[in-house]
């Protein structure tokens, strides 16, 4: 057990008003981060008037910045004392790190915190890598790596003199790191897209696709003008039609994209004290359609596996819950025999980001608009715009429940996720991209 004496100066330990408090620390010698970019492009005229490039774009980031790290939970404990604890909880049940001790940090100082506040405390707090201290993070941790290569094709024409004005954008790409893009965020961070990471010392368990991951993009655009009319080719000299049709302007943006990965934590493994655990991956999560189900609340869906999950009321499968489990050990039980338990001492095997992508974009935004012009400088635009304009319902990725959540302990379910709506689309959710709406406009110019 740790005690007073095992600091070089008690006087100063005892004073110190930041034991028992969470704390933060900065390296203040850390490496400079490197991004080393290549791009390589080739540019032609195609026959036909064709203008296209297809180009490759890639990055690799070393010493990448971690914002930060929470180094003082279970899963940065002295293996060997994990290893032991688990050996004693599957012997007894019970979990060694859970039993009061007498607290060495008892009286230190009066900030009111339960590590200095109470006689006693746990081995699980003595047992941590910094036990005067609650939470501690560790700053601008230079660990991090980043990953992306891509490949990008473009084309453009342009038809009649500019009558019809067409172009296409496709971008295949796959981008890693082990955090989150070019600057990794560990638990606890203060920035929203941060991601639960292993320690530092499991850090190569982090590495997986990115947060901002989409493996697909296509955007289409074209602006068709109107042939008839004053100016145009066909019915020049037809004053009604060049007052009806004349100087007319169609435009449309459609952008088509993949989704992106899931995070998918839970279980009470390594880090689940910090929020920063895995379940173990055990299958394929991908679901045929077949089995993309809308459920009814109470009847058992098959899934490919030959097992079934109920999904809640206006929830469809996404992606398939059975492909992750925590794992379990069996203790004895009060009063003879054995059962089973969620297992607390492991690193699961599930990415820190998955494999497979959620909802994507279907988009397609188009304009119609027309310029009159009057006599003394007058001009009146008459435009009409549609966002969304085929109506489709695109979900956002937080839609589909991704937390692992508790692992089931008893009946066929056991090692499954407690979540019922893991793996399932919420139906209900609001859409990532408004309903289709339309706007008419008018403006004057005088």
């Amino acid at each position: 057990p740790v005690t007073i004496n095992d600091f070089a100066n008690p006087k100063t330990i005892t004073s110190d008003s930041l034991v028992g408090q969470n704390v933060e620390a900065a390296s203040r010698h850390a490496p400079i981060p490197r991004v080393q970019m290549l791009n390589v492009t080739i540019e032609d005229r195609l026959p036909g008037g064709i203008l296209a490039s297809v180009a490759y774009v890639g990055s690799r980031g070393t010493r990448i910045n971690s914002q930060q790290y929470q180094i003082n939970g279970d899963n940065n404990m002295d293996p060997s004392i994990t290893a032991a604890a688990r050996e004693t909880y599957i012997a007894t049940g019970v979990n060694p790190e859970n039993n009061y001790v007498t607290n060495p940090y008892y009286g230190f100082n009066s900030n009111g915190s339960s590590i200095t506040n109470n006689q006693v405390t746990t081995q699980g707090q003595l047992d941590k890598a910094f036990p005067a201290f609650g939470q501690v993070n560790e700053l601008n941790l230079r660990i991090g790596k980043s990953w992306y290569d891509s490949l990008q094709l473009t084309a453009q024409r342009s038809f009649a003199n500019h009558l019809l004005d067409f172009g296409a954008n496709y971008v295949f790409s796959k981008n890693q790191d082990e955090g989150n893009s070019y600057t990794t965020n560990a638990y606890g961070s203060s920035n929203n897209n941060a991601q639960a990471l292993y320690s530092p010392s499991q850090n190569r368990k982090n590495k997986s696709l990115s947060l901002t991951q989409s493996p697909q993009r296509a955007v289409i655009f074209l602006t068709l003008s109107s042939p008839f009319g004053k100016g145009g080719k066909y019915l020049a000299t037809t004053p009604i039609v060049s007052h009806l049709v004349a100087g007319w302007k169609l435009s449309d943006i459609s952008t088509f994209e993949s989704g992106f990965p899931f995070s998918i934590s839970g279980g009470e493994g390594f880090g689940s004290d910090i929020g920063s655990s895995r379940p173990d991956l055990v299958g394929n999560p991908i679901l045929p359609k077949r089995y993309q189900v809308v459920g009814d609340g109470s009847t058992c869906q098959p899934l490919p596996d030959g097992t079934c999950v109920i999904v809640p009321v206006n929830h469809r499968l996404y992606f398939n819950p059975h492909a992750y489990k925590g794992r379990l050990v069996t203790v004895p039980q009060v009063g003879g025999g054995t059962h089973q338990v969620s297992d607390i001492y492991y690193y699961g095997t599930a990415p820190r980001m998955t494999n497979f992508y959620g909802p994507g974009t279907n988009l397609t935004n188009m304009s119609l608009s027309r310029v009159i012009s009057f006599k003394d400088r007058m001009k009146m635009e008459i435009r009409v715009d549609a966002a969304n304009a085929f109506n489709h319902n695109m979900f956002p990725t937080s839609a589909v429940g991704a937390s692992f959540s508790g692992t089931q302990t008893i009946g066929t379910a056991a090692g499954y996720s407690n979540n019922s709506s893991f793996g399932a689309l919420d139906l209900t959710a609001s859409p990532a991209q408004t309903p289709r709406r339309i706007s008419f406009q008018t403006h004057f110019e005088f």
